[in-house]
């Protein structure tokens, strides 16, 4: 009864829709037993559930439901076992279809009452299954109860209810392919909780209390195998079948070592910069650093000597962020925006000939998607001044529908950017991807460094003349009118944005005094990619696609996996 009337209260309601997530179908096809028919309405209901449109299906298997217990008073003194088959499959399907309405989704609150209905849908099918169901009818009520539990923020009866269903029948294959997608949807959980502390969630948000896997001992350099065909070979590469298999096994791995594995590949593979004496320190400034992310890394793992390791020199990093934790070593600048103003004003010594700025997943773009543009606002002092500086900037984007796009635009239309790599995915991304609503009914998807480009210095005649004076709302309008101009001419004319180049920096022309001039392992940069920038004699700068080949389009957003992947991609 509860269930019933909290789905009355749910079907008055305008609910967006969520990402799906794997959970038990009712049609005969998913739970089913040989012989049974599907229900009258069951293909509506698994069709609007496959659609995400979780409203739809939770009106067509509430109707399912109210129809099966008719049937079933008529009657009473003996009941059909197959009519109440049906009447379990329609229970899981709304069970389904109120799980996502009421679970916690990007920036919506879970809804107690309604996976409170969820909960008790769920434990009815499970009852009905095991009185009259068979083995798969079980197996996938079973998992379904499991799922509504997880979503309930009851991980430990979850796993105690799916042990006991699997000691039942320890051979079932469903059950067994559940157990996995149960302990990913615990994970994900765990990871949705953790990252509400009132910053920024970013994109890696992996518990706190789970620990990184550690690297094996490595000598020379494996800089060969970072190439456009991604993870695979690096790993092989770098520890063989046992470092493959350990990333397989542990995606957290790979979410680390995507940092500078990411920057080492737009450096070198993509011709970032060019490289002169080996022995001189480069030194590599990660802005907007974040405690949950970059310093995390930096202070649990080896993973950021990876670079060192990559480019055979000697790497000095420097984290700078308004959202590090306390300054536990001489490293970590907290500070808040402008950061990179701050930052260099006070280290003259700091030069575009021995610094490389990386800023991975800083989202100011996403205001072409979202709306909000407060983040573009945190950004612009810095953006304006390491433009001015002409230092190098290696950007990462955690997506390319709004991140990339939104970014590109502003470095085109207001900075005049002059890129020395052209906007591209990044084959060292991270192996989680995160889905969710943003609170108005839109879908949207996070993959940490998942698209790439680098920038140094800017085109004067490309410069829009308002760049200053974007402390005047009048003049900030203004501003966000010529990039979501020039978005929506970008997405008129095919994806095309025409954007200025130039030749990648020279690093380290010469070593600075007081610096060593050993390294171990020095390699010899290869030469930059033709692919990541024009020829130099090209009388006019070249059109680069905002949309690489292969990437979805920048216009329609695309359908990413929904959840924590521990496969490499």
């Amino acid at each position: 009864f509860y269930a019933e009337n909290a789905c009355r209260r749910v079907l008055s309601w305008s609910m967006p829709r969520g990402p799906r997530s794997a959970g038990s179908g009712i049609a005969a096809r998913s739970g089913g037993e040989p012989g049974d028919a599907a229900s009258p309405g069951c293909d509506e209901v698994e069709a609007a559930l496959a659609g995400e449109d979780w409203h739809r299906a939770a009106e067509l298997s509430s109707e399912l439901v109210s129809s099966a217990r008719r049937q079933l008073q008529a009657e009473a003194t003996d009941p059909s076992p197959e009519k109440l088959r049906h009447l379990g499959r329609a229970l899981c399907g709304r069970s389904r279809a109120l799980l996502e309405l009421g679970r916690r989704r990007g920036q919506l609150a879970a809804r107690p009452e309604i996976l409170k209905a969820s909960l008790a849908d769920a434990k009815s099918a499970l009852v009905l299954a095991r009185k009259v169901g068979g083995r798969g009818q079980v197996a996938s009520a079973a998992a379904g109860y499991c799922a509504a539990l997880v979503a309930a923020d009851l991980p430990d009866l979850a796993r105690e209810k799916f042990a006991e269903a699997l000691a039942a029948d320890p051979e079932s294959p469903e059950l067994q392919a559940a157990r996995q997608k149960l302990e990913l949807d615990i994970l994900a959980a765990t990871m949705d909780a953790d990252a509400d502390d009132g910053h920024s969630p970013g994109t890696f948000r992996w518990p706190l209390s789970m620990r990184f896997p550690e690297l094996p001992s490595f000598e020379g350099s494996a800089l060969a195998s970072v190439s456009d065909r991604g993870w695979g070979p690096f790993l092989e590469a770098r520890g063989g079948a046992p470092l493959v298999a350990a990333a397989k096994a542990e995606a957290m791995m790979l979410d680390g070592l995507s940092f500078p594995l990411s920057l080492a590949w737009l450096l070198d593979t993509r011709g970032a910069a060019r490289w002169g004496v080996v022995g001189a320190v480069v030194h590599v400034v990660v802005l907007g650093a974040t405690a949950r992310a970059e310093q995390r890394i930096w202070a649990e793992t080896s993973y950021w000597q990876e670079l060192q390791k990559l480019l055979g020199r000697q790497v000095r990093f420097e984290f700078v962020g308004p959202e590090l934790g306390p300054a536990e070593s001489e490293n970590m600048h907290p500070c808040p925006p402008p950061c990179a103003k701050t930052f260099f004003d006070g280290r003259p010594e700091l030069t575009p000939e021995n610094t490389i700025c990386a800023v991975f997943n800083g989202g100011f773009g996403n205001f072409v998607d979202s709306g909000q543009d407060s983040l573009l606002w945190s950004w612009w002092p810095d953006l304006l001044y390491l433009s001015d500086r002409r230092l190098l900037c290696c950007f990462f984007c955690a997506n390319d529908y709004a991140d990339l796009k939104g970014e590109v635009a502003v470095h085109a239309s207001l900075l005049g950017s002059r890129f020395v790599v052209a906007p591209s995915r990044n084959p060292f991304a991270m192996a989680t991807v995160y889905s969710g609503d943003d609170g108005e009914g839109r879908k949207e998807w996070f993959n940490g460094n998942s698209h790439a480009y680098a920038v140094c210095g800017y085109e004067p005649g490309a410069r829009h003349p308002d760049c200053g004076d974007f402390e005047d709302e009048a003049a900030r309008c203004g501003l966000l009118a010529r990039v979501l101009a020039t978005v929506r001419d970008v997405a008129k004319a095919g994806g095309d944005l025409a954007i200025q180049f130039t030749e990648p920096p020279m690093l380290c022309a010469g070593r600075p005094r007081g610096e060593a001039a050993s390294v171990p392992n020095p390699t010899t940069a290869a030469s930059p990619s033709p692919a990541a920038r024009p020829p130099a004699a090209s009388p006019q700068p070249p059109a680069a696609s905002l949309r690489p080949p292969s990437s979805p389009s920048p216009v329609a957003t695309p359908s990413p996996p929904e959840r924590p992947s521990p496969v490499p991609p």
